[in-house]
């Protein structure tokens, strides 16, 4: 047997020599390993810019089999404004008393959904308990003038919003990368066990 490069653009003639199936599986394997790598990065990325925990991105991404590899897919509407660090106290706010605006503490709800901005200040924001769940939530009410009009959640983006905004080209040139390290690591266990098993 002449000697064979392990990268994947040599896959017909590592067919050739070690067989179709430990080709197969080396090249399943990377794939699987280079997806959970890449859905790793990206949700390191996404938490560069937005104050969002890793658990939350990884609760809406699912890893989907398609013919030609794998996708990753992130699915989810917009997230209530208590997963973006909620603070509820006494800050500054302009205050308009007989046309004469001045600085006056107050009780606020504050949030900071992404990390290069400081903290927002939401002026018509209060806590109150999620109707089915019992979670303290973010609302306020549809109409300011009027005390009794219904009640809305207030929301920050979502996650599938989030992840569009990570630089695709760095993504993708990783993924390249990583996926052929994985192969040619892959490949090599699986020409040991071929070795092993006397094949």
């Amino acid at each position: 047997m002449g000697f064979v490069s392990l990268r994947y653009g040599n896959l017909a003639e590592l067919q050739q020599a070690f067989g179709y199936d430990p080709v197969r599986t080396a090249v399943q394997s990377a794939i699987g390993k280079t997806t959970k790598k890449a859905r790793t990065l990206i949700s390191k990325e996404v938490r560069k810019t937005y104050n969002i925990k890793a658990r939350d991105i990884a609760q809406v991404v699912s890893i989907l089999p398609q013919a030609s590899g794998r996708v990753l897919l992130w699915k989810g509407g917009r997230l209530p404004l208590d997963h973006f660090a909620p603070k509820f106290g006494m800050v500054k706010v302009d205050v308009n008393r007989g046309g004469r605006v001045h600085r006056a503490k107050r009780r606020r709800v504050s949030v900071r959904v992404r990390k290069d901005r400081g903290r927002q200040v939401s002026k018509h924001a209060f806590w109150g308990a999620g109707k089915n769940s019992g979670k303290q939530l973010i609302f306020q009410r549809s109409d300011q003038s009027d005390n009794k009009s219904d009640i809305e959640m207030k929301e920050g983006p979502a996650i599938p919003h989030m992840v569009a905004k990570v630089d695709e080209r760095a993504v993708s040139d990783f993924v390249h990368a990583d996926f052929e390290n994985q192969f040619m690591h892959e490949m090599d266990r699986q020409i040991r066990k071929l070795m092993s098993s006397g094949r």
